[in-house]
């Protein structure tokens, strides 16, 4: 059945991701990874490991407001 052969890849292309995932990250991170789906475990080391609060927000606030283009850069990597 083209569907279970389908789903069958579907799964070993995520199982093959996860791996990946594994091998990228240091071992204290391992605790982050118990999902199946790389997906879940890709927004849950965003989550863990995003900056939160007031001092983070002014520090990004001021790299954006500070920052400035590459002498090499063109305009249109720069903007966007």
């Amino acid at each position: 059945d083209f569907e279970l052969v389908k789903s069958k890849h579907k799964s070993d292309k995520m199982a093959q991701a996860c791996s990946k995932m594994i091998l990228c990250v240091e071992p204290g991170q391992l605790s982050h990874m118990t999902f199946k789906d790389p997906m879940e475990i890709w927004e849950k080391l965003k989550n863990v490991h995003r900056g939160r609060g007031f001092a983070m927000s002014l520090a990004l606030k001021q790299k954006f407001l500070t920052s400035k283009k590459g002498r090499n850069q063109t305009m249109q990597a720069w903007i966007g």
